[in-house]
């Protein structure tokens, strides 16, 4: 994201320092280097040089199935499958906000976010005026020799005149103006306006300043742009009307009409009147001859050649840091090889063999504790990933104190660890005969998801405080979960009833099935299969 910031800065002051020493140049030559310096902040600088190779990347989802190599696969129909791993996935993808590390380019997102609600603001603002000059204003026919297919409309204003209008252009002339001798060149200013597609100049200003409405460069950059617009012009003007439209423009802004408002942040509107200070320096460069000589050029063209061997210097940087990165493989790794490693890691975590399992879970511990740390949501995934892979084989070890061993090693310095990882806390807990710490984690858990609080994790609780001995509790949490949600639900509650000694509603359910007799206790394991990215 730095890139971004420093390719776009460089090539706004270069661009800025090119129009200074363009000063004597025609005005719109240096409108268009500044409007040039306003565009290069809408250009993602720090992506281009990574196009090709970020369309190659999957980022859709990670399914731990694809890289299990199923060597043996055995079923136990006596068995019901664990509730925790039936969890749904819009829980294992609720993460707390605050856990996550906001970067440079989320801020930027965002920033980028309020911009345009600032640009719809604006424009709402805009066409409310124009329906008010509308409905408080007459046509005049008047000035037809001077505005061609214009059209001009008398109405009340707090400046000479305004041009408005991306489709139909409309010239603005405040009902004062009608009696003053400078009306035939303030109506050949807005003709000219119009003429050169200021009004859609204007509006390309209003967006980029208002999408960067943080950024101090880009305002000034803005409001440059707009004063090189009544420059230019006023050129074009002068080069018409000769002496007659400085005369007039001396007397016209010397002599206010009324009080103007305009000021660099406005409603996108060309407006006559600006600051004094620009005002007298209007007057002053219409004594100036200017015209479009090679060296301005060539002068414009230097500062352009600038801004392009600035972006690819350092886009030219970036693709070598990136480089580098990939070849530092124990410090500088990314996400997409990270992953892959842990995949290729991964291998065989179904076996049946149990020193296989042991060696793929050092394995995977190890690449953890020296793996390059990345930063973000990144890593927060990577982690996840990696901790749900170690979680499950630990689980098939039998080895659940080091399940909570190896999460508050990994997450003893988050606040906010991702939510659904509770449910593997609570898993171990109860495996290990500990429900008053299951109960625990399944409570935090239900805390901070709240309504996403998933089926699966719900009859866990359930089951917690069945062995709790909590009848009220059990069959409370128990009865709200929809049948519809979970397979073999009446084996859960045949077997929640059985923690609770609950003889009678065994009876009950048994003479419906009998075979629930034969159900047993499942071993808790909380292997969810698929994780998808957000």
């Amino acid at each position: 994201m730095m890139d971004y910031f420093v390719t776009a800065g460089l090539i706004s002051l270069s661009l800025l320092l090119t129009t200074t020493l363009l000063k004597n140049a025609p005005a719109r030559l240096n409108f268009y280097l500044l409007i040039f310096a306003l565009v290069s902040w809408c250009i993602p600088w720090q992506q281009l040089p990574f196009v090709q190779q970020a369309s190659e990347s999957n980022f859709l989802a990670l399914n731990l199935d694809d890289f299990i190599s199923v060597e043996t696969t055995s079923t136990q129909t006596t068995e019901v499958i664990s509730p925790i791993s039936q969890t749904n996935s819009s829980e294992q993808t609720t993460w707390n906000l605050s856990s996550i590390d906001f970067s440079l380019a989320d801020a930027f997102t965002l920033t980028l976010l309020i911009g345009l609600v600032l640009f719809i603001f604006r424009a709402m603002t805009y066409m409310k005026i124009i329906r008010h000059f509308y409905l408080n204003s007459t046509e005049s026919k008047r000035y037809k020799s001077i505005t061609g297919d214009y059209l001009v409309r008398i109405t009340e204003l707090n400046t000479p005149a305004l041009a408005t209008g991306l489709f139909i252009p409309v010239i603005w002339i405040d009902k004062n103006m009608q009696q003053r001798s400078e009306i035939n060149s303030v109506i050949q200013h807005e003709v000219n306006h119009l003429k050169q597609a200021d009004t859609v100049w204007i509006w390309l200003i209003c967006l980029i300043e208002s999408l960067f409405w943080w950024n101090p460069l880009c305002l000034y950059l803005a409001k440059k742009s707009k004063q090189q617009l009544e420059l230019s012009c006023d050129e074009k003007c002068f080069t018409q009307l000769k002496q007659r439209y400085q005369e007039d423009l001396a007397s016209l802004l010397l002599n206010k009409v009324s009080q103007s408002t305009q000021h660099s942040f406005a409603v996108p509107m060309l407006n006559i009147k600006q600051s004094n200070n620009f005002n007298m320096q209007r007057i002053k460069l219409l004594n100036q001859e200017k015209t479009m000589k090679a060296k301005y050029i060539g002068i414009a063209l230097i500062g352009i050649l600038f801004c392009g061997y600035t972006a690819a210097s350092v886009g030219n940087k970036s693709t070598t840091l990136s480089l580098t990165a990939q070849s530092e493989q124990t410090t500088q790794i990314g996400y997409q090889a990270q992953l892959e490693q842990l995949v290729d890691l991964s291998k065989n975590a179904r076996s049946e063999d149990t020193a296989k399992l042991k060696l793929i879970y050092q394995n995977i511990l190890a690449w953890q504790n020296n793996r390059a740390k990345l930063t973000g949501f990144e890593e927060t995934r990577i982690k996840v990933y990696a901790f749900t892979m170690v979680n499950n084989l630990l689980q098939r070890l039998e080895q659940h104190n080091e399940i909570l061993t190896t999460y508050y090693n990994w997450y003893k310095d988050d606040a906010n660890p991702p939510a659904f990882l509770y449910n593997h806390i609570a898993s171990a807990y109860l495996n290990l005969g500990q429900p008053q710490q299951a109960l625990e984690a399944l409570t935090k858990l239900q805390a901070e998801v709240k309504e996403n609080f998933q089926p699966g994790s719900k009859l866990s609780l359930a089951l917690t405080y069945a062995k709790l001995k909590n009848n009220v509790e059990a069959l409370a949490v128990l009865n709200g979960i929809n049948p519809s949600d979970i397979k073999n639900l009446d084996q859960y509650k045949y077997l929640i009833y059985k923690e609770l000694d609950d003889s009678e509603n065994m009876a009950l359910m048994e003479k419906n099935d009998p075979s629930l007799s034969k159900v047993k206790m499942p071993k808790m394991i909380s292997s969810s299969p698929v994780y998808k990215l957000i």
